[in-house]
């Protein structure tokens, strides 16, 4: 008897082998590092490497047998008219993504899902156009060259900070200074100064002739203008995380690209700090000159700091609303997002020290905790009962939403464990994730997440 194969099947064969190969490189892979981020152009030439940066492994430890088996196995099978999206091992998760035909991005995480590493690569890329230009990064002649441009941007060695924030932001891993915890979301505090505040900001970009512009209060936006939020999310999110990278100046003058809105011609990013935890970002041309804004802002702000300073007092992180609105004693922490807006905010420090429901005390939960279990429920829930809320940067391929099979779209969800419960709510555009202490009745969590909902969007001075 005679056995055939076909092409198909030694196609899928070979495959399946260097697939394995490639995992048992990834096993390597993950005795080195829990985090991987690195960049491939097309032909296979290695631009660069990013690890996590509380982890410092030395960039020669990633061998070239893992480096192609990476690559490698991705290549082999676009030549096989097929699509390799991601592959898991026991530690860690990998996923390939393309950009322009020209850059392959690979990126290898542990304890997060697949749909939170692929928006990663978008954002990664996304900051890279920010500094460069996307025309830089379509057609690479010169990888060298390419390699100085982004080391060597202006102002200098700014762009691999950038992307370090961001590998930060992916798994902060208990860092509270951490910002922008959810990647290509805009991070906001809530402050019942935030309508007073917004008048002023209008006034000033009027003055420097700008539609774009934002107030930072500890690198979260406070108020922006109309202009500055028809920016998409990413470039909000990318244009906060710059201004807080190089914060040693009170005045800096960026040339940035916006990825989205304007990747060709560039923009002028000026950041004037205001306080040393407050500052303001407008867009703008050629002009004015840095020192006409320098002048234009101390006449805008001179009255305003007053009311910045009762903003920071009212309003203390990482509770990021006010003390004075009353939430209930069950309550540990909780996040509220606007998927219409694509902005967030995070409480973790509700009542302080601990929280207690009735006579019965909740079992400590830290701060750090209660940040990666909200964090942990908000991926879990929005990429499989809320799928609507989690987009990727672009819509580049139809293959986005095959990444994960996603049921009906869900109006509530629950965990329970041991010691604590989550509770998950939409309403209209915004969504509510709520993490309760372990003594909350399950029934009672529904009304608790609504009623806090309802109290801060319902409420007009806090400008959500």
């Amino acid at each position: 008897m005679k056995l055939g194969i076909t092409k198909e099947a030694a196609a899928n064969r070979s495959c399946q082998k260097k697939v394995g190969c490639a995992k048992k490189s990834l096993k390597r892979v993950n005795r080195l590092m829990p985090k991987i981020g690195r960049y491939l152009e097309k032909n296979g030439n290695w631009i660069f490497a990013f690890y996590t940066p509380n982890i410092r492994v030395p960039q020669t430890t990633l061998s070239f047998a893992v480096v192609a088996s990476l690559n490698g196995v991705h290549m082999f099978t676009k030549s096989q008219s097929a699509v390799l999206h991601s592959t898991t091992t026991k530690e860690s998760t990998v996923v390939w993504r393309d950009f322009e035909s020209s850059l392959t991005l690979i990126g290898a995480v542990t304890g997060v899902p697949e749909i939170a590493i692929y928006n990663l690569l978008g954002v990664v890329f996304d900051a890279m156009v920010l500094m460069v230009g996307i025309e830089e990064l379509k057609e690479i002649r010169n990888v060298d060259r390419l390699k100085r441009n982004i080391r060597f941007c202006s102002p200098p060695k700014v762009c691999f900070p950038l992307i370090d924030r961001l590998l930060e932001s992916i798994k902060p891993e208990g860092k509270m200074g951490a910002s922008n915890d959810l990647v290509g979301l805009t991070e906001v505090i809530l402050c019942h100064e935030n309508h007073l505040l917004q008048g002023i900001l209008d006034t000033y970009a009027e003055a420097i002739d700008s539609m774009y512009g934002c107030l930072l209060i500890h690198g979260k936006i406070a108020v922006a203008t109309s202009g500055w939020w028809s920016l998409t999310p990413v470039e909000r999110s990318l244009l906060s995380l710059l201004a807080s990278v190089e914060n040693l100046a009170t005045l800096q003058d960026i040339p940035i690209f916006l990825p989205h809105k304007s990747p060709n011609v560039p923009f002028r990013l000026v950041t004037c700090r205001l306080l040393p935890w407050a500052e303001v970002l407008v867009l703008c041309g050629p002009k004015p000159s840095l020192q006409d804004v320098e002048r234009i802002a101390i006449q805008s702000w001179r009255l305003g700091n007053e009311t910045l300073r009762a903003a920071n007092v009212h309003c203390p992180t990482p509770r990021n609303i006010p003390s004075s609105l009353m939430i209930d004693g069950g309550i540990l922490g909780f996040l509220l997002v606007d998927e219409n807006l694509g902005k967030f905010m995070l409480s973790t420090n509700v009542l302080g020290d601990g929280a207690a429901h009735g006579d019965v005390v909740s079992h400590p939960v830290s701060e750090a905790h209660r940040k990666m279990v909200l964090r942990t429920f908000y991926w879990q829930i929005s990429s499989t009962f809320m799928p609507s809320s989690v987009k990727s940067p672009d819509e580049e391929t139809q293959n986005v939403s095959s990444i994960r099979e996603c049921p009906p779209r869900a109006l509530e969800s629950y965990w329970c464990s041991e010691y604590h419960k989550c509770h998950a709510m939409q309403l209209g555009s915004n969504q509510i994730f709520v993490l309760y202490s372990a003594a909350v009745p399950t029934p009672t969590m529904r009304v608790l997440s609504r009623n806090t909902l309802k109290m801060i969007v319902n409420d007009k001075q806090l400008c959500w």
